[in-house]
């Protein structure tokens, strides 16, 4: 009984939320740019492939900071819930003297926006955890240019608070 309660409280709490981005990414012309997607325990907000970052790099864009700013603002409303930022990348392979390979690329992008979130925005470091993927987790398969453009993404999961917060009951 307790279980399926918790489970009822955060399915209501994650509709509301997953609405409240979708409202606001409409309202700042980025619906096209970020998919925002529920499951049982979290949202998840998808940034597309060269939204945040130019291929190869895990430096932000100038043109991310609006976006991550709005993004922040909407966050900081959610006190009460974990976040987790993941990084993910195509299948194509990169060997650069910073990236050595597609792990170290995706984790740098995920810890970009967390020291971002963190550092000009004053977010609480004890509700972010990253997670780098590399080309492991896929949303579509490798084998067009668009496809591939899918697969390169950054994703923030924002965790009910009935799941992520024990002080939640």
């Amino acid at each position: 009984e307790q279980d399926r309660q918790k489970r009822e409280a955060a399915t209501k709490e994650l509709s509301k939320m997953a609405s409240d981005f979708k409202t606001y990414f409409a309202k700042s012309e980025l619906a096209d740019k970020v998919v925002v997607t529920q499951d049982d325990q979290s949202i998840t907000l998808n940034f597309k492939d060269g939204m945040l970052f130019d291929s190869g790099s895990a430096v932000l864009r100038a043109d991310a900071f609006g976006a991550l700013d709005g993004v922040a603002n909407e966050l900081i409303r959610y006190a009460d819930n974990d976040l987790k930022i993941e990084g993910h990348t195509d299948n194509r392979p990169i060997q650069t003297t910073q990236y050595p390979n597609n792990m170290y690329l995706s984790s740098a992008r995920a810890i970009s926006v967390f020291i971002y979130f963190v550092d000009e925005k004053s977010m609480d470091p004890m509700r972010i955890s990253t997670e780098g993927f590399g080309e492991y987790r896929p949303i579509a398969p490798n084998d067009t240019p668009e496809n591939r453009s899918k697969n390169r993404r950054v994703e923030i999961k924002i965790m009910s608070k009935f799941y992520s917060n024990p002080s939640v009951q």
